[in-house]
């Protein structure tokens, strides 16, 4: 906008264009009409601004200091009052309204007056004195509800606060739990089981305080030695998070929730201890996909360990499927109830061959040594043990192993063969993780059913990629699962039966739906006197609760599992490459081999010549498991010191490759 002729007020002519107006002599009314458009333009643009009332300076200036809390508002009501009972001790001292003329005095009434909130009676003093009293008194009321107001919301607002949970943890060597879910409890109970006492647990959510201990308290048996911190936080913020010390943790769990809210919560926990270089603490989560893992995009990250629960479940199912039993093997060894993986250093462990500390070991099942950041499962026999190695084994306690001295141990020749035959799977239902089962199958010859009604989509996306794998054959079939003589007929010849969960449905819709395929699946098994085995995939512990069948069915729970895994992982790093190793099919992983393949049936032999057989077959002796009219009993880690007499239905829990 071009400036305005101001100078056409005291010019008896105005140029051309001002305001619209032709060139012309001005009256005064056309004068006056010009200047108040002009001072309208310069107000419209700012520049000529009116000043603000005392009353509007005085509302804003208290708007501030009230903004400031409730320390701000009690000394502006403090100085408030002061200056009342200053200028009614000026009045009464001025005007002798009271008998004591001192001003002290005067001022020490008027203040008691104030604070008593004390009407004065009409012999107190002179008319003026009561009056005045009288307002003193009068702004006394004012002055105690107002501050016991001010102090009564103070203290509510700090109370809701405290109830938050909102300050800063000062807690050292502390592990933090980023996340919770009501109902999902199994990470917590494995957290808090593999703890030491007086060790403090954080858990961290957008959840109110009370409401979430309360949800933890009664389903989580939680020892008085465990401190339970909670903390009422959004965990997907950086600010939020820095109230849980991160830096000072031992490590960070972020619990099984949704992929984008588990992503966000990582990426926050990691941007928080990435600002400490000298701060090495882990970073533990899982995502259900690996579309979701963020090593993919961070290679660089030294703190975030990130697993996908799908990859971790479809392997689980791959490996179980053929091995009735396995799941409860699995079970055992990603829980902290029994016996767990530990590594260790030993002395007199240096200088001896793997295969003698094996045989001799007391009270652990040897699996391993960890060298340097190298974890070697099952290494060569001869190899032998240097000064900075540690033993990797399989233990009730840390302590409890004992590396005794060389022994020697007769052993017995053993010349059976495992009898190989095609194994025959039907898989009912799909799942994204069927691309993994089908990749993580054993190699041996197998045919697959994949019953679906998504048949098409696996015959022409799924079926090409396995082509390489002569000794695995798949076929499909276009069934939703809900007609029983369609299902009858897809298992009738099977040998193993596995149920996918509908990952597209939630989890209790899905399960329904598995619940409601088992029901079929136990029907018909007993009808038809059917020996299948069944591996199901379910989402919710109460869910799979509910299932009265007593069989043999072999229960994946998707969020047992990961939070398993994560709880161990989370006490040991290096068990992230042992577990990574034993769920694939690449490397050892875990059997369930017949007894008969490592000592002869019916004839009892001890634990110590039964880990030399194996040993000789390449395998290392985890346990047994013990079958007798249909009921299976498992032994983890026997006492090498006892013998044990195997029949041919028993077999022994092994780490090897094939």
């Amino acid at each position: 906008m071009s400036k305005p002729a101001a100078d056409s007020y005291f010019l008896k002519t105005r140029p051309d264009g001002c305001f619209g107006y032709p060139q012309a002599p001005l009256q005064w009314k056309e004068r006056y009409n010009i200047i108040k458009d002009i001072i309208a333009e310069y107000a419209l643009r700012g520049t000529i601004m009116r000043d603000f009332t005392f009353k509007e300076k005085f509302q804003y200036w208290l708007d501030k200091r009230m903004a400031k809390g409730m320390g701000s508002m009690i000394r502006i009501l403090l100085l408030a009052t002061l200056a009342v009972v200053i200028f009614i001790s000026a009045l009464i001292f001025c005007f002798r309204a009271n008998e004591d003329g001192t001003i002290a005095g005067t001022v020490w009434d008027v203040l008691a007056t104030t604070i008593n909130a004390w009407m004065p009676y009409s012999e107190d003093g002179t008319f003026g004195y009561v009056i005045l009293s009288s307002i003193a008194a009068l702004i006394g009321v004012l002055f105690t509800s107002t501050l016991i107001g001010i102090i009564t919301s103070g203290i509510e607002d700090r109370m809701t606060e405290l109830k938050k949970g909102s300050t800063t943890v000062l807690e050292k060597g502390h592990t933090v739990v980023l996340g919770f879910v009501p109902g999902e409890y199994a990470l917590i109970r494995e957290i808090v089981a593999g703890m030491k006492p007086r060790e403090s647990l954080i858990i961290a959510e957008d959840m109110d305080r009370e409401e979430m201990e309360e949800y933890i308290f009664d389903n989580v048996e939680i020892p008085k030695s465990i401190t339970l911190i909670t903390r009422n936080i959004d965990i997907t913020d950086q600010t939020d998070l820095a109230v849980c010390n991160l830096p000072w943790a031992k490590v960070i769990v972020v619990a099984p929730m949704d992929n984008d809210k588990t992503v966000k919560a990582s990426l926050a926990a990691q941007a928080v201890v990435s600002e400490y270089p000298e701060c090495d603490v882990k970073i533990v989560a899982t995502v259900s996909s690996s579309r979701y893992m963020i090593q993919r995009y961070n290679m660089d990250s030294k703190h975030l360990i990130m697993y996908s629960t799908g990859d971790v479940i479809a392997r689980l199912i791959a490996h179980t499927v053929t091995q009735p039993g396995l799941s409860m093997v699995f079970s055992e060894i990603f829980s902290y109830e029994g016996d767990e993986f530990y590594e260790a250093g030993y002395m007199n462990a240096i200088g001896r061959t793997f295969e003698d500390i094996v045989v001799s070991t007391d009270m652990a099942s040897v699996i391993g040594i960890v060298r340097g950041k190298r974890v070697m499962i099952n290494p060569k026999p001869k190899t032998v043990i240097k000064d900075d190695d540690h033993l990797l084994y399989f233990a009730e306690n840390k302590d409890g192993i004992f590396v005794g001295e060389s022994q020697y141990v007769e052993t017995e020749p053993i010349s059976l063969t495992e009898d190989i035959e095609t194994t025959y799977i039907t898989i009912l239902g799909y799942s994204v993780i069927l691309s993994t089962i089908l990749e993580e199958l054993p190699e041996r010859p197998t045919v697959v059913n994949v019953v679906t009604p998504r048949a098409k989509e696996v015959e022409e996306v799924l079926i090409p990629r396995f082509k390489k794998r002569g000794e695995l054959t798949i076929v499909t079939k276009d069934c939703d699962g809900s007609n029983i003589e369609e299902v009858e007929e897809a298992v009738i010849d099977s040998d193993f039966v596995i149920v996918l969960s509908d990952r597209s449905k939630n989890d209790d819709d899905a399960d329904l739906e598995a619940m409601l395929l088992l029901l079929k699946l136990q029907d018909i098994r007993d009808r038809l006197q059917l020996t299948f085995n069944v591996t199901a995939e379910m989402r919710k512990e109460k869910n799979r609760k509910l299932m009265f069948v007593k069989d043999t069915t072999d229960y994946i729970i998707a969020p047992n599992m990961a939070s398993m895994i994560l709880a161990q992982i989370a006490a040991n790093n290096n068990l992230r490459y042992v577990f990574r190793e034993l769920m694939s099919n690449r490397g050892n992983e875990i059997f369930m081999k017949p007894a008969e393949l490592f000592c002869t049936p019916g004839k009892e032999i001890s634990v110590r010549a039964l880990r030399k057989n194996a040993l000789g077959l390449g395998y290392l002796i985890m346990g047994i498991m013990r079958r007798e009219n249909g009921v299976q009993e498992m032994d983890l880690n026997p006492n090498p010191r006892s013998n044990v007499t195997l029949g041919r239905k028993d077999s022994l829990i092994v780490i090897g490759r094939n």
